[in-house]
């Protein structure tokens, strides 16, 4: 499969909420990430419910080219979670991180089988 890139700032639809039953799966698609950046997620509410992994979406785009990332959200028990993505650099605090562009913020809720 042919790896698309994007341009740092163009990001697919994100949901604002996310209804999952326990043991579904959803995944949602994250803008372009390079020059050290990289998409993080912090859960809060009821922490307990999801499991959320971020990774590359496709193979490498080739030199010089914003990477896409997706995170993927798993129901793991009922419950409301609010997941907070934000595009950063590790080294630097999570406040830097403040343009619209580089923050996400989905409501999940997971609903018992």
């Amino acid at each position: 499969m042919l790896a698309v890139a994007r341009d740092r700032d163009s990001m697919g639809p994100v949901p604002p909420e996310v209804r999952l039953r326990v043991g579904e799966t959803s995944t949602l698609p994250l803008a372009g990430s390079g020059g050290g950046y990289r998409w993080r997620c912090r859960v809060s509410d009821d922490e307990g419910c999801v499991d959320v992994a971020v990774d590359y979406a496709e193979a490498d785009p080739g030199p010089g080219r914003w990477r896409d990332e997706v995170a993927t959200i798993r129901g793991l028990a009922p419950g409301h979670a609010v997941v907070r993505f934000a595009r950063q650099r590790p080294w630097e605090p999570p406040s830097e991180a403040t343009a619209a562009n580089d923050q996400v913020v989905v409501d999940v809720t997971v609903l018992e089988t």
